[in-house]
């Protein structure tokens, strides 16, 4: 990764509250790829806490990696 031409790298980084963390970036200039959006319901305990959504976005660092945000949020 510190090398120039190094490939890309992705790294996941949870947040308490991806709607504001997200816009935070976004005020400081940072590149939003991805808004905030569920992409899995918790029906069990298998992968996390039941009865929560986990909520992700994407932004680019400074070097263009991609970083996701996540966020497990009660199910409303």
């Amino acid at each position: 990764l510190l090398d120039v031409g190094a490939p890309s790298a992705l790294i996941y980084l949870g947040v308490d509250d991806i709607d504001a963390t997200v816009e935070r970036l976004r005020s400081a200039g940072v590149e939003v790829r991805s808004e905030p959006h569920v992409i899995f319901g918790h029906d069990d305990d298998t992968l996390g806490p039941v009865g929560t959504d986990e909520w992700m976005a994407f932004v680019v660092d400074s070097e263009g990696n991609l970083v996701g945000l996540v966020e497990q949020r009660p199910r409303t």
